[in-house]
């Protein structure tokens, strides 16, 4: 075939999808039969009305059309925009997610369905009946903190270790450790 089909989704509502159909010719004079755009499910069953679009039959360049589909219900979230193209015997079927691309900005903000009233998000001091509940979840919220024999305290030196002593107690090479005994006796770091 020298003409090829795009279906682009642009909004999406509950029971139907706007979209922007592109048929684009390989070189101009290509000949069309005809464009069909159909809802359907993700088995290939149709929610809706098909609807064959009025393109003309030579192309001497892309052709624009945008179409809002309807479905007869709901939109389930595995619907399907399925488009199809003839020229003669041969056709080029397509289908798309029937779902608007999601822009950057509503990709970082989110939804807005999602955002909370100010009212909702104002938070103060957990009540002592939400404490007992956070207690009786996570029983280690009341036991005391203490220093496991794990915990470690660091020594503050003010002498800088040989570097045979850092290759043996770090287990570095002989030029590792004359770098960092260099590098804890610079008076600038």
């Amino acid at each position: 075939m020298d003409v090829h089909l795009e279906v682009r989704p642009e909004v999406r509502s509950t029971d139907r999808v706007s979209v922007c159909v592109r048929v684009v010719p390989d070189a101009a004079g290509a000949r069309v039969d005809a464009v069909l755009l159909v809802l359907a499910e993700a088995d290939g069953r149709p929610l809706g009305a098909r609807a064959l679009l009025p393109v003309p039959s030579v192309l001497d360049g892309p052709w624009t059309l945008r179409v809002e589909l309807r479905a007869d219900q709901p939109l389930p979230d595995s619907a399907l925009v399925v488009g199809t193209v003839w020229q003669g015997a041969e056709s080029e079927r397509l289908s798309v997610p029937a779902v608007a691309p999601t822009t950057l900005r509503e990709f970082v903000r989110g939804p807005r369905d999602a955002v909370p009233d100010a009212a909702e998000v104002t938070l103060g001091p957990a009540s002592e009946a939400q404490c007992a509940r956070l207690r009786d979840a996570f029983p280690w919220l009341d036991a005391p903190v203490r220093a496991g024999a794990d915990a470690a305290v660091l020594e503050v030196r003010d002498d800088v270790p040989s570097a045979e002593d850092l290759a043996e107690t770090l287990d570095l090479g002989a030029d590792e450790a004359a770098w960092l005994r260099d590098l804890l006796a610079d008076d600038e770091v």
